[in-house]
């Protein structure tokens, strides 16, 4: 299982994400408390939908054909966004 730790310039609030490569992608993010923020991906792997350790979702994100976010509502301040499910940071993600 691959961890990436994130530096402050990049995702604030978390410290790692979780990236196991025996299932080919992204899991989630957790902050150093801990606490989860689980990725829902599309059919090409992009994060449409970010849940919380209770399984409510927190926020989710919609896409155009190329790549460009078409519509965002509630905490999908994340830079695995658009295919981000294999890895693929957004360079503006809020």
């Amino acid at each position: 299982m691959l961890l990436i730790f994130l530096s402050a310039g990049i995702s604030p609030a978390f410290g790692k994400v979780v990236f196991p490569q025996e299932i080919g992608g992204l899991l989630y993010e957790a902050n150093l408390a801990n606490q989860a923020k689980t990725y829902n991906f599309d059919q090409v792997g992009s994060a449409i939908a970010r849940t919380d350790d209770a399984g409510k979702v927190i926020g989710h994100s919609s896409y155009s054909a190329y790549g460009l976010t078409t519509f965002t509502e509630g905490d999908m301040a994340t830079p695995f966004r658009y295919n981000g499910q294999a890895g693929v940071i957004t360079d503006r993600f809020v």
